[in-house]
């Protein structure tokens, strides 16, 4: 019985898809750790500063 190349591709993702590394989950955000995607309480204030022509002066 001859086995088509989509099987034996099938059966090579079926092996990768159960390791661990690939059954990440998704974490809630915990400032205290650093575990913030976006917007972040420990992130620094902003300190550019544009004049009226949009030129950057600080």
């Amino acid at each position: 019985m001859q086995v088509s190349q989509q099987t034996k591709r099938s059966g090579c993702f079926r092996v990768l898809e159960s390791q661990l590394i690939h059954q990440d989950g998704f974490v809630m955000e915990w400032p205290e750790m650093g575990f913030v995607a976006m917007t972040s309480p420990n992130d620094p204030k902003p300190s550019i500063v544009l004049s009226a022509a949009q030129e950057v002066i600080g």
